[in-house]
């Protein structure tokens, strides 16, 4: 983490029950990565002051007005840090990893099929079959009646 100020880039986070624990599940909706992170509520109140507009003795403040004590600052740099080595931050170890996710993008002679397996069948063959129907040819017109 390169700035006092941290940002956590736009992820999806949804409460889930792991082990009889309350914990909130950050996923990455762009698909660049497929790591899924599990946080305590009180580390997720800490991230949610990661929007690049809150210093760290910000964030410390924060932490202390809701839950009465002082969060290290060196832990609040270690959490950015892990979430950066997990592409969960902006910056540039993220920039870096779009660019080369592009660059396979374009530089591809096949697109693999991006939803396979989980809005469609991932065997392509019965919808090779439906696709077939649908698009052949319809034959001749039939000259209209008069």
């Amino acid at each position: 983490m390169a700035s006092g100020f941290p940002k956590l880039r736009p992820v999806e986070a949804f409460p889930v029950e792991m082990e009889g624990r309350r914990v909130v599940c950050l996923r990455d909706p762009e698909g660049l990565t497929d790591r899924v992170l599990m946080v305590p509520p009180e580390l997720f109140f800490i991230l949610t002051l990661f929007d690049g507009q809150h210093a760290i003795p910000d964030i410390q403040a924060a932490f202390a007005r809701r839950y009465g004590s002082i969060y290290p600052s060196h832990k609040i740099r270690e959490i950015a840090e892990q979430l950066d080595e997990a592409h969960f931050m902006e910056g540039e170890r993220l920039a870096q990893l779009r660019q080369e996710v592009l660059d396979a993008f374009r530089g591809a002679s096949v697109r693999p099929a991006a939803h396979a397996g989980q809005s469609y069948e991932a065997d392509p063959g019965p919808f090779a079959g439906v696709h077939g129907r649908l698009l052949r040819p319809a034959g001749r017109a039939r000259k209209a009646r008069r």
